[in-house]
């Protein structure tokens, strides 16, 4: 009986450690059946999904709303770049042409509170104008001389002289009560009565006698001082912008350069600029000591006489 029960109970071992083995077999086997019942049906119901899927999609407003999207704000943007340019290059013009039209009428020279009595666009109405304040928007008064004024926008310089034929165009000088030099022969505005300017304006065969430009006025168009610092203090005024043909030009100086004296007058105050201004404006040498990169120069110029 032994010998009978044994094969059998090994016969079920083989069976138990074989269940391992079988189990797998199964489940890969139904593995594979559900991934090809999945993917089987899956191609049926794609082919047969994918034509209701497309026509729901060409229907539908989706595409051309987002075309309509992204138009919209580009043509919606390009008018205003283009209407922009538009404008600018009138409010450029503007102010360029407004200097041309200011006639010059009177001066009163009074050091830091001189004034020009000035006209805007042939208009009859005349207003005074201090230094440093406006003539028109954008345009400031930066200079007064006896027969001329500087004015400057967007900083340029252009000189206004007075008309030739505006005989009311006198300078009212406190600095110089007493005419000299080239004013001689002037009447005083003060003086002028209504009936002598009457006589004057009707009388062309007796002009007034006045210089064409206004000696420093001009030259104040024809560059630019900056004072130049070294170690907390002025030892000098630097030129810049300088105009071809000017008597800076021609005497030699270079924009940049660092104008430390002249005939002897050292420039180390702020004000300083009129005093080389004076003295390029008269006739005879000039002897320029400057720093034009980082070394000492002198310059010899001779001033042509007028």
């Amino acid at each position: 009986m032994a010998s009978r029960v044994w094969p059998a109970t090994l016969h079920r071992v083989n069976i138990v450690r074989r269940l391992p083995l079988l189990t797998e077999l199964s489940l890969l086997a139904l593995l594979i059946w559900l991934l090809a019942g999945w993917l089987l049906p899956s191609d049926k119901s794609g082919s047969a999904g994918s034509q209701p899927s497309d026509l729901s999609i060409s229907p539908s407003t989706t595409l051309p709303a987002l075309g309509e999207l992204i138009a919209v704000p580009l043509f919606g943007e390009t008018p205003p770049p283009q209407s922009m340019p538009q404008s600018k290059p009138v409010q450029q013009s503007q102010p360029a042409i407004k200097p041309l039209q200011i006639i010059l009428i009177g001066t009163v020279m009074a050091g830091e509170h001189s004034a020009a009595v000035v006209s805007i666009d042939s208009k009859p109405a005349q207003q005074t104008v201090f230094v440093g304040k406006q003539i028109q928007p954008g345009v400031t008064l930066f200079h007064v001389d006896s027969d001329a004024i500087v004015v400057e926008q967007s900083g340029r310089r252009q000189l206004v002289s007075l008309q030739r034929e505006v005989l009311q165009g006198m300078t009212i000088s406190e600095d110089r009560p007493a005419a000299t030099g080239n004013d001689a022969g002037k009447v005083p505005a003060a003086r002028l009565s209504d009936k002598s300017a009457s006589s004057l304006q009707s009388d062309k065969k007796t002009p007034l006698t006045r210089p064409a430009v206004a000696g420093i006025a001009s030259l104040l168009t024809q560059a630019i001082f900056t004072p130049h610092v070294s170690d907390g203090k002025q030892d000098g005024l630097q030129i810049s912008h300088i105009v071809l043909g000017s008597p800076f030009h021609k005497s030699g100086l270079f924009n940049g350069d660092v104008i430390r004296s002249a005939n002897g007058q050292a420039f180390d105050h702020a004000k300083d600029a009129m005093e080389l201004l004076r003295i390029m404006q008269a006739s005879g040498p000039i002897d320029f000591e400057i720093m034009r990169a980082g070394n000492v120069q002198d310059i010899h110029f001779n001033q042509p006489d007028e």
